[in-house]
């Protein structure tokens, strides 16, 4: 029934196709925070998110959907955003690996951040081998986000051994 109610993308977040163009097979999107912002994997759409391995817990973390995904074997991997543990967070309390890349080694084309200057595009899976496989084919895109396209305000500049 909730299936029928959401809609299908138009188009593919950066990640998303590079992820798909290195064999990735998308098997759908997981119950998150809306917005991206909270730590229980709460929405209005999708209830409740519930830890995979104790039903009367949180997964922790807005992307809890993937971790949950992850961690009870329907998938392999799971991509969520992280601004302040989204990713971090909910593969801690299920047992997986997660990692939030540096700002901009992710594209964040195609994502709608909290926060423009502080979110990037994380991953997680159960073991560090499927992590850095997934992470290898995920990277590479636009760099449009990259710390280049911040302004200079939002910059600080590091003169090291000088």
């Amino acid at each position: 029934v909730l299936q029928e109610k959401l809609q299908k993308s138009k188009n593919d977040a950066t990640v998303v196709k590079l992820l798909k163009k290195n064999g990735a097979i998308i098997l759908g999107r997981a119950n998150m925070d809306e917005f991206a912002l909270g730590f229980r994997s709460l929405s209005s759409r999708g209830g409740q998110t519930k830890n995979a391995f104790d039903h009367s817990r949180y997964p922790g973390g807005s992307s809890g959907g993937s971790a949950v995904s992850v961690a009870s074997g329907f998938s392999v991997i799971g991509v969520g955003t992280d601004t302040g543990g989204s990713v971090r967070i909910p593969s801690a309390f299920a047992g997986l690996v997660g990692i939030r890349p540096t700002f901009g080694k992710v594209s964040l084309d195609g994502v709608v951040p909290l926060s423009h200057s502080r979110d990037t595009v994380g991953l997680m899976a159960r073991n560090v081998q499927d992590l850095a496989v997934s992470f290898d084919a995920a990277t590479g895109g636009s760099q449009k986000y990259s710390l280049n396209c911040l302004s200079q305000k939002h910059r600080t500049v590091y003169r090291l051994g000088v």
